[in-house]
């Protein structure tokens, strides 16, 4: 897993939907995926626990070796977060012949 995120209003312990994510940049050795589940949160001491929405972004290595890069954005609703960006890479390196 690369990224969790979540939004929580801190007054009142209110979870709000899960913040939408939209990948900029795909990679080209693999495959970066986008789900939404539940989850805790657990930046704030006082809504640890609380089950929330949560969007998490996941990347799953290809089979060839190289560096791979990927960006995504994310929309939060809080104004004083707005939208952010992020880019990042990953190396994949040939993994162990398995016995069969």
């Amino acid at each position: 897993m690369l990224a969790e995120y979540y939004e929580i209003q801190e007054s009142g312990c209110r979870a709000m939907r899960a913040p939408p994510v939209i990948v900029k940049t795909r990679p080209t050795l693999g495959k970066l995926v986008v789900n939404t589940t539940t989850g805790q949160a657990s930046r704030s001491a006082k809504c640890r626990h609380v089950q929330v929405p949560v969007t998490r972004v996941l990347y799953h290595a290809g089979d060839r070796p190289g560096q791979d890069a990927f960006a995504w954005e994310i929309f939060f609703q809080a104004r004083d977060l707005g939208t952010r960006a992020v880019q990042g890479s990953a190396t994949v390196t040939p993994g162990r012949p398995t016995d069969r």
